[in-house]
This record gives C-alpha cells, structure tokens and sequence, in this order.
C-alpha cells in the first residue's frame, strides 16, 4: 500500500500510519488486498501546516466555498483533516497526537478513513451492502 507525504511531515508519522495500516490488513484476505492494489488505494499524509486542498487529489478545491458538501462559509481546509476513498488521507498531527490537533484529539482518524477505504473498495460487492 503506497504511503505519501511531503517533505513537510515528520518520519515519525509515517511510521505511525505505516504500522497501523499493516495492522489493519495483517489478517485480511488476499483477494481484499489484490483488490486495492487493482484500484490504486493508497494513503496521504497531510502536514500539521498543510491543508486537504495541498493534496495533488484535491487541489483543485483550494479556497472552494462549500467544498465537497457545500457547507456555505467553509472550505475544504476548514472541515476535513482526512478523508476515506481511494485516496485516504489523515493529517499528521493527529497521527503523532499534537497538541495542534483539538478538533480530532483522542480519535484515531487514519483508521476511521482507511476503514472506508477496505469497505468500499477491499470488500467483495457482496459485502458492501
């Protein structure tokens, strides 16, 4: 599983995300892992200084009103620190439990974005529904 990040975040992080990611595919079948590979699923950090929209996936929301829900008055940058999907991100301060993360703090955002990561696209459409 491809983990990324800008120069910007720490080491540390990343190690933090790349031992909870193997812990969550550890037991899991070969098939869901084929099937993320066959997707392209991989996993972005977002540097403690760095917004959502700095994600090469999400650029083009820099500064968008309402962002991907259209919540009047605010942007991208200001609702998510993580997203699921394909390409799941989580931000660095959370990962390493800074104290520069109050909105997320004590909630482990990277494994609540890679769960929907390994739903809806690792599980069989079986499964899914």
């Amino acid at each position: 599983m491809p983990l990324r990040a800008s120069e910007a975040v720490a080491d540390s992080a990343l190690y933090v995300a790349a031992d909870r990611i193997s812990r969550m595919l550890r037991e899991q079948p070969a098939a869901v892992l084929e099937r993320l590979a066959l997707c392209g699923a991989c996993v972005h950090i977002i540097g403690e200084h760095q917004g959502t929209s700095d994600l090469p996936e999400h650029r083009h929301m820099k500064g968008v009103d309402g962002g991907y829900t259209g919540e009047k008055g605010v942007s991208l940058d200001q609702r998510a620190r993580g997203m699921g999907g394909l390409q799941t991100s989580c931000g660095e301060e959370n990962l390493l439990d800074l104290d520069s993360d109050p909105r997320y703090a004590g909630r482990d955002i990277l494994t609540h974005e890679f769960a929907h990561l390994l739903m809806d696209f690792g599980l069989p459409p079986a499964l899914r529904e």
